[in-house]
């Protein structure tokens, strides 16, 4: 009954009339949205805040503490799983397990090689050759070869146990007197 109502009085009003309405009040709902936009100043601000917003630079020391450090402590874990595999590997290689001792050897070249890897690309991000992360990149690369060079002489005295050519790995176990004294020396802290 009241939709019949409706449909009536929309026959009442003119085709043109009501056209006339929708389109006044579709201007009325533009004009009310134009002014609140105008009367709150704040949103406009923010969105030009927004519009105008330039990232701030990172200084030095911002830029080391969020990019570099984490790669230097990457390294220095892997460094120290070197050191812990070497020292163990001495502990095997002494009781006469030589195939064990030589996979922890393995393992600590590997772990080097990691490290190396991370220490050099601390030094490829950081341009001031004279700041402490470089500095201390450098001394642990240096390590990272001595370690390297030693596992592998190491691995080979290991290889040479194993065929039973004791007078091949004698001047290798000369050479690994440094590798132990450094696995026993190393610290993680500088």
């Amino acid at each position: 009954m009241i939709a019949a109502l409706f449909l009536e009085g929309l026959n009442m009003v003119d085709t043109a009339g009501l056209g006339a309405m929708i389109v006044l009040i579709l201007l009325i709902l533009i004009a009310l949205a134009i002014i609140l936009w105008l009367l709150n100043p704040k949103d406009r601000h923010i969105e030009a805040k927004q519009v105008n917003s330039t990232p701030v630079p990172f200084d030095d020391g911002q830029f080391m503490e969020a990019f570099v450090k984490p790669i230097y402590e990457d390294g220095l874990e892997h460094l120290e799983n070197a050191v812990d595999s070497i020292r163990s590997g001495f502990d095997i290689y002494d009781n006469g397990a030589y195939v064990e001792a030589a996979e922890e050897f393995i393992s600590a070249t590997r772990s080097t090689d990691e490290a190396s890897r991370k220490f050099r690309e601390v030094l490829a991000m950081v341009e001031d050759q004279e700041a402490a992360p470089i500095k201390n990149a450098r001394a642990r690369l240096t390590e990272c070869k001595q370690i390297r060079q030693g596992a592998k002489d190491m691995e080979t005295a290991c290889d040479a146990m194993i065929a039973g050519k004791k007078a091949e790995a004698q001047p290798l176990l000369d050479g690994a007197r440094n590798l132990r004294r450094l696995a026993a020396e190393w610290k993680k802290e500088p």
